[in-house]
């Protein structure tokens, strides 16, 4: 086996010194094939984690801070009497719609369980500060019973920040 490896390699430098002349002179010697393979340094891969959630035995734990936040929490989207379920993708179902050659602009936020009436509540009371030209330009309508439509702006960020601020 160490014959055949060692003499494909004599062809190959042989052959290379022919196709590239610039590489004739870098040849490779007798002494340099007879190296055991093993003794080329190849570094050891980085450790990869556990598949099983805990972290590898050598791995440094990562420190995660977390601000207080005057927001509401996970906990308290539970409270709610509607909830927005994620997407397949794990995204919230938060669309945006551009309809009448750009002169018309929605927003559909979709998989809305539970009170939809209550949600949009929520959405006209917080999602801008009463009396501003925001809030004066937000509309929002219920074609399905699981589905809402704003229009008014282009609002699909906000709407996006609102409902994780929200827990969802």
């Amino acid at each position: 086996m160490a014959n055949l490896i060692r003499s494909r390699l004599l062809a190959i430098s042989s052959s290379s010194s022919r196709i590239f002349p610039a590489f004739a002179s870098r040849s490779v010697s007798s002494a340099q094939l007879d190296a055991p393979l093993n003794s080329l340094s190849v570094p050891n891969p980085s450790p990869r984690p556990h598949l099983d959630g805990k972290p590898a035995p050598n791995a440094k734990p990562h420190n995660i801070t977390t601000a207080p936040s005057d927001g509401p929490t996970k906990a308290s989207a539970t409270s709610l009497p509607y909830s927005v379920a994620r997407n397949s993708q794990g995204s919230l179902p938060v669309y945006s719609d551009i309809r009448n050659g750009g002169s018309r602009y929605l927003v559909l936020v979709r998989n809305v369980k539970g009170n939809v009436n209550a949600l949009r509540d929520d959405l006209i009371a917080s999602l801008f500060q009463p009396g501003s030209p925001e809030a004066a330009r937000l509309k929002v309508a219920i074609p399905r019973s699981d589905t809402l439509v704003l229009t008014g702006g282009r609002w699909k960020h906000r709407i996006l920040d609102w409902l994780r601020l929200k827990g969802f």
